[in-house]
C-alpha cells in the first residue's frame, strides 16, 4: 500500500448509491398509511447511529453538534506545533526537527490545519481519527521516512486484531462492504483514540453520550416546522351530536385541507353544531422553548464547549466570557491537546532518524493568556519581591527592554520594608548599636514635644514677671 494513497483508492472505486425501496401505502387502510407517513414525517425513524459513518452525518445535520466540534477543531487547529528536546536537568530546549515541516505541509492537497482540523471533527464524532503515513526517500537520504500525510475516514479504517485479542497487528481498509479490503501495516496508520470503556479498538465520541438529546432536538425542530408550515392550528378532530350527508362531509373535508394549506380562506367555518375538541399539546404547555434549550446545553455540556463559543453571547458579560472561555482552554482543550501529542510521539515521531530525547507539542502559550492588566499586576508584585529583573518582565509582557544606555534593567529589586521574623534591623553609629528606625523617630517627637513644653513653660514665667513688674 506504500504507493498508493487513499484519494488513489477512492477514485479507483466505482461509487454506488444507497436506495431504499419505495414504501406501498396500503390503499385499503387510511389509518395505516397515515401512521405510516406520522412516523416518516415525526422522528421515530431517528433512531441510535449503528456505525461511525452515521455518527460522522449527524455533524453536518445537527447544528449544535457541528457548532460545538466545530469550536473545539478550529481551536485546536489555529495552535502552532513545536518540538523539542529534553535535557537533563527537565528543561525544554527547543529545538526545530523535520517532524515539523511534515505536518506543516503534510500532502499536496491539505495544510497543518486542514490535517488537524479534519482530525479532531472524526474524533468528536466517533472517537476515533487516523493519518495515513506515506513513505519514501528523501533527497540524499538511504532510509524511507515518512514524507506525506493523509487523513483516513475512521469508518473505512478497521483495526486487525492478533489472535489471542491483545493487540493490533495491522488495519484493513475498505470503502464501501462490496469493495476490495486493502490491508494497511502498523507503520502505515498513526490511530488516535478517545478511551471507551466499552469497545477496546475503537474510541468514544463526544457527541455519543448525547445522543437522546440530539434526537429529542432533532424532533422538536421537525415539530417545529411542520407547526409553523401548517399553521398555527392544533392537532384535533371536529365533534358533531348531528349526522352529515356525504355532500356535506365532503364539502368539510375541502374547506378543512383549503385552510391547512392556506390555499385560500384564512378562516375556517363549521356549522352543523360542529365543535373543535383539541387532541394536543400546545407548545406553551410542552415548555417548548426551555425543552429544545435544555437539549441544547446537554449537547455542548457533552462536548465541553461553553455557550459563549458557539455565538450564544446574549448572558455572558466582558468577565464572565473571560471565565467561560479559559475554562473551555484548560478543562477542554488541553486534555485533547495531550491526547493527540501522545499518539504523534508515540506512532509518528520514531519513524524519522535523530528523535533521540525530541518531543512535539502544541503550543499552549495563548490558550492559558492572562489579561494583560492583570498580568501588568503579578509581574509588579513579582519585580519588587526581587523574583524578576524589569527586563525579564517587560520581555514576560512583550514590551520593550530598557534601553542600553539605562543601566539597572537587569538588576534585581526588593522593597526595604520587608524584615525577618524576630530580626531587629539596625543602623550604623559610632560603634554602639541604635534603636530600631521607628522608635528613634518616636523619641525624636517625644524629645520636640518635651521642648515645645519646656518653651512655652519659660514664656508663660515671663509673663508673669512682666505682668508683676507692672
Amino acid at each position: 500500500m506504500s504507493e498508493k494513497t487513499i484519494a488513489d483508492v477512492e477514485e479507483a472505486v466505482e461509487e454506488t448509491v444507497e436506495t431504499q425501496d419505495n414504501v406501498n401505502f396500503a390503499k385499503a387502510s387510511r389509518a395505516a398509511a397515515a401512521t405510516l407517513e406520522a412516523i416518516s414525517n415525526y422522528g421515530e425513524s431517528i433512531r441510535q447511529p449503528k456505525n461511525q459513518a452515521e455518527w460522522l452525518a449527524i455533524y453536518s445535520d445537527r447544528v449544535w453538534a457541528y457548532a460545538g466540534v466545530f469550536a473545539i477543531a478550529s481551536t485546536i487547529a489555529q495552535l502552532p506545533l513545536k518540538s523539542y528536546r529534553l535535557a537533563e536537568n527537565g528543561d525544554k530546549l527547543y529545538e526545530h526537527h523535520e517532524i515539523l515541516d511534515l505536518l506543516e505541509t503534510p500532502n499536496t492537497d491539505m495544510t497543518r490545519y486542514d490535517l488537524i482540523e479534519g482530525l479532531v471533527t472524526y474524533m468528536e464524532c466517533c472517537g476515533t481519527g487516523y493519518f495515513e503515513v506515506i513513505h519514501g526517500k528523501a533527497d540524499g537520504e538511504e532510509e524511507k521516512t515518512p514524507l506525506e500525510l493523509w487523513l483516513i475516514r475512521p469508518d473505512r479504517l478497521e483495526p486487525v486484531i492478533s489472535k489471542d485479542g491483545k493487540k493490533i497487528t495491522g488495519y484493513s481498509f475498505q470503502v464501501k462492504s462490496h469493495t476490495k479490503k486493502i490491508p494497511f501495516a502498523l507503520d502505515e496508520v498513526v490511530p488516535f483514540r478517545y478511551f471507551n470503556p466499552t469497545r477496546d479498538w475503537y474510541g468514544l465520541g463526544s457527541l455519543e453520550p448525547a445522543f437522546e438529546a440530539l434526537a429529542l432536538d432533532k424532533q422538536m425542530a421537525m415539530w417545529n416546522k411542520d407547526f409553523f408550515k401548517h399553521g398555527t392550528t392544533p392537532e384535533g378532530l371536529l365533534r358533531t351530536d348531528k349526522s352529515l350527508t356525504p355532500k356535506e362531509m365532503q364539502d368539510l373535508g375541502k374547506q378543512i385541507k383549503s385552510f391547512l394549506t392556506g390555499a385560500t380562506r384564512k378562516i375556517l367555518v363549521v356549522s352543523k353544531n360542529l365543535e373543535w375538541q383539541s387532541m394536543s399539546v400546545s407548545p406553551k404547555d410542552a415548555e417548548f422553548l426551555q425543552g429544545r434549550k435544555e437539549a441544547r446545553d446537554q449537547i455542548l455540556a457533552s462536548l465541553g464547549v461553553p455557550s459563549c463559543k458557539v455565538g450564544l453571547v446574549a448572558d455572558a458579560k466582558y468577565a464572565n466570557y473571560d471565565l467561560q472561555t479559559l475554562s473551555f482552554h484548560r478543562d477542554t482543550i488541553i486534555p485533547k491537546l495531550l491526547k493527540i501529542e501522545g499518539a504523534l510521539n508515540k506512532y509518528l515521531l520514531p519513524q524519522f532518524s535523530n528523535t533521540e530525547g525530541i518531543y512535539i507539542e502544541f503550543d499552549k502559550t495563548s490558550l492559558l493568556k492572562e489579561d494583560e492588566n492583570q498580568l501588568v499586576t503579578r509581574f509588579s508584585v513579582a519585580l519588587r519581591s526581587g523574583f524578576i529583573t524589569p527586563n525579564e518582565a517587560c520581555r514576560r509582557l512583550g514590551w520593550p527592554t530598557w534601553p542600553d544606555t539605562q543601566k539597572g534593567g537587569d538588576l534585581y529589586y526588593m522593597e526595604n520594608r520587608i524584615i525577618a521574623v524576630g530580626s531587629v534591623p539596625m543602623t550604623e553609629g559610632e560603634g554602639n548599636p541604635s534603636l530600631p528606625e521607628e522608635e528613634e523617630i518616636n523619641q525624636r517627637l517625644d524629645g520636640i514635644e518635651d521642648s515645645m513644653v519646656d518653651a512655652v513653660a519659660k514664656i508663660k514665667e515671663e509673663i508673669i514677671v512682666e505682668l508683676g513688674q507692672e
